[in-house]
């Protein structure tokens, strides 16, 4: 039974002033990007594309979910839903994999070591930021979500196939492992208020 439109405060929306491109553009006009190093520059403009690609495809999927609270329709919304979550979760994975290999470096399997970095791009955010953002965690949804094909040869695969809401419309949910919408969306914002404290931070 689908909720009504009086629940559909419990989808949270997120908080951001604007786009994150729109404050990289002035920064990549000023030049201000050069007190990086090469190697931070590329990450930058690959943080603020996928944050603000992770929100994009969010609020897609929460538009369509509203439809879908407002009509009773599943049929219709549900598998767009899917596919913007999917989107999105994958973003979001992306921006928490390149901050863990500049802050922690990159395995080299052959040589069974770890290579350190020394980029700048971190260097004016304070660790308890750091701590925070790197507190949240979707791998374990895009993991089940990269591996489905590998679960269903293996009769691995139950609950439900895809990132998908569940009926409470509370959870994103890939079988059987969760995440709160509203943690997702605070994860979301958290790498968007950490791009946003880098490029206020380059002069």
């Amino acid at each position: 039974m689908a909720l009504s439109t009086a629940d559909s405060n419990k989808i949270p929306k997120i908080k951001r002033d604007d786009k994150l491109v729109t404050r990289l553009l002035p920064v990549l006009i000023v030049g201000s990007e050069h007190s990086l190093d090469n190697e931070s520059r590329l990450y930058l403009r690959s943080l603020v594309r996928l944050v603000d690609k992770s929100v994009y495809e969010y609020e897609l999927a929460r538009k369509h979910i509203l439809e879908e609270l407002e009509t009773g329709d599943r049929l219709e919304y549900r598998l767009i839903i899917i596919n913007h979550l999917e989107n999105s979760i994958n973003a979001v994975n992306r921006v928490m994999k390149t901050l863990d290999i500049i802050l922690n470096g990159k395995k080299d399997t052959v040589a069974k070591k770890t290579i350190l970095s020394n980029f700048n791009l971190l260097d004016t955010i304070d660790d308890s930021i750091l701590n925070h953002i790197q507190s949240y965690s979707v791998s374990a949804l895009r993991n089940r979500i990269e591996h489905l094909d590998e679960d269903i040869f293996d009769n691995k695969a139950s609950g439900g196939l895809f990132a998908d809401v569940d009926e409470s419309y509370k959870n994103i949910c890939v079988q059987g492992r969760c995440l709160p919408i509203s943690e997702f969306v605070s994860s979301i914002e958290a790498s968007h208020n950490l791009v946003l404290m880098i490029l206020g931070n380059l002069k």
